[in-house]
């Protein structure tokens, strides 16, 4: 299931306030699951596998890659960022 959230843009968005946010409005069901979170307005998708998250973001349109991706419950991260 992939879930997309919009948060209130602002001009910095601190990554780590929305994760949190996540985690406790998922509760232990978010255990796993996989977050993607727009670098730039704080918007975020939600899925169960990355497969699953990775066609979620390539329909977005017009959209730049620039997404923190995150596991909830583990502490890696993935970046990724448009090439210059």
């Amino acid at each position: 299931m992939i879930r997309r959230r919009r948060t209130m843009a602002r001009r910095t968005v601190d990554l780590e306030t929305i994760r949190r946010r996540v985690a406790r409005s998922l509760g232990r069901r978010g255990r796993g699951k996989f977050v993607a979170i727009d670098r730039n307005t704080g918007d975020y998708l939600v899925a169960g596998d990355l497969d699953a998250l990775a066609a979620a973001l390539s329909r977005i349109r017009g959209k730049v890659a620039n997404f923190r991706i995150i596991r909830l419950g583990s502490r890696a991260a993935i970046e990724l960022r448009p090439l210059r």
